[in-house]
C-alpha cells in the first residue's frame, strides 16, 4: 500500500539566474579621492552595498556643480546590482482509475522561495542612504497552481 502512495511521482524544476546590473553612476557628478578598485565589497549587505570611505566626497558643501566636467565612470566593473534567482517546481502523478481512466494531480510553484528582487543601491554621496539598498524593484510573490485532469 506505502508503495502505491509513494511510488510514480515526477519532479521538474527549472532555477533562473542573471547576474546582477551594473551600477549606473551617470546621473552622478562625483568628486573621488581614493583608488577605484577599493570601492567593491566581496560580500554586500543591503545596509553595505559597497565601501563608502574608499574616497568619495560626502559633505554637500564640497560636491561639484553642475557646470564642472565629469570625472568619475559612468560604471564600475566590480559594482553589481543584486543577481536575479529565481526557483521554479513542479510534482505530478498520475492514478488508475479503472479501465482506461487516469487522474493526474499536479502542483506547480513559480518563485518556490518567495525570493524578491532589489532595486541597486543609493549612489548619491550626501544621503544618509548612499549605498544602502532599500527598495524592492521587482516582488514577485510565490504562485502556487494546482491541477487535476482525467483521461479517459
Amino acid at each position: 500500500m506505502l508503495a502505491a502512495v509513494a511510488s510514480n511521482w515526477q519532479i521538474t524544476g527549472t532555477w533562473e539566474y542573471q547576474p546582477g546590473a551594473l551600477l549606473d553612476w551617470g546621473g552622478q557628478n562625483i568628486f573621488f579621492y581614493g583608488d577605484l578598485d577599493d570601492i567593491a565589497l566581496d560580500d554586500p549587505t543591503r545596509e553595505r552595498w559597497f565601501n563608502i570611505d574608499a574616497g568619495f566626497e560626502r559633505d554637500p558643501a564640497r560636491v561639484p556643480v553642475a557646470f564642472q566636467t565629469r570625472a568619475f565612470p559612468f560604471r564600475l566593473d566590480d559594482v553589481h546590482g543584486q543577481p536575479l534567482m529565481f526557483t521554479n517546481m513542479s510534482i505530478q502523478r498520475n492514478f488508475r482509475a479503472g479501465g482506461n481512466r487516469t487522474w493526474q494531480l499536479r502542483v506547480d510553484a513559480q518563485n518556490l522561495f518567495n525570493r524578491q528582487q532589489w532595486q541597486g543601491a543609493s549612489l548619491n554621496p550626501t544621503s544618509t542612504l548612499f549605498d544602502q539598498v532599500t527598495n524592492v524593484a521587482l516582488n514577485q510573490m510565490r504562485f502556487l497552481t494546482f491541477g487535476a485532469r482525467m483521461t479517459f
